[in-house]
């Protein structure tokens, strides 16, 4: 089963808003090419780097803005959370920015959501509150909900302790079967030692009727 919302709708729309909220169309912040694609079981989370720099001569102040997954009916959307969020560059600095998405508890395995993130840097370049965010770049990737991980721990555990029962139950069969054979052969010795006296005791018994005689 695959569930996969509307991935290049999702992404046109979201790219054309960026561009439309931004009034501007460059900026300094470029992006490294490199694929970012999450593959994560319910219930957990895994992060992926996207690399950005300053291609400018100048200190930039640079955002990561507007991360977006698109919503699929009846399911709960992954979160993602971008770090660091923001900072300064120097001038051809480049930067690594963790992308963490955290898959929900309930997701459905083969699910896929589209995510996007976009990075840029506010047009007043010395103040964080400036007016317009300068697109730089947008980041496009999948996360997909994947089968629960196969616990290797767990399952050394739980062989080790179903090999501690066949042994104790092996050892408990073997003393238990060593106790009888003990048994037996005590009993086997007692029996010989018995017939051994009544033999000697009919040898005499005869020797004595002899004599009389």
């Amino acid at each position: 089963m695959c569930l996969v919302g509307n991935g290049l709708g999702f992404a046109s729309a979201f790219v054309l808003t960026i561009i439309l909220a931004s009034g501007i169309s460059s900026a300094c912040i470029g992006e490294v090419a490199g694929k970012v694609s999450f593959n994560i079981s319910a219930g957990s989370s895994q992060t992926q780097q996207m690399e950005i720099f300053n291609s400018c001569s100048n200190l930039t102040i640079y955002f990561t803005t507007l991360t977006q997954v698109n919503s699929i009916p009846n399911m709960t959307t992954p979160n993602v959370v971008v770090s660091p969020s923001n900072g300064t560059l120097a001038p051809h600095q480049y930067l690594f920015l963790n992308i963490t998405a955290s898959m929900p508890a309930n997701a459905i395995p083969g699910t896929v959501w589209k995510g996007a993130t976009a990075a840029g840097q506010t047009a007043n370049q010395t103040s964080a509150s400036g007016a317009n965010f300068n697109v730089g770049v947008v980041k496009l990737y999948d996360i997909m909900a994947s089968p629960p991980k196969f616990n290797v721990l767990l399952f050394a555990v739980a062989g080790g302790i179903i090999a501690g029962l066949v042994a104790a139950g092996g050892l408990y069969y073997y003393f238990k079967m060593g106790g009888k054979r003990a048994a037996k052969a005590a009993k086997k010795a007692v029996e010989r030692v018995e017939r051994a006296g009544r033999g000697k005791q009919t040898r005499r018994s005869t020797k004595r009727s002899s004599n009389r005689r």
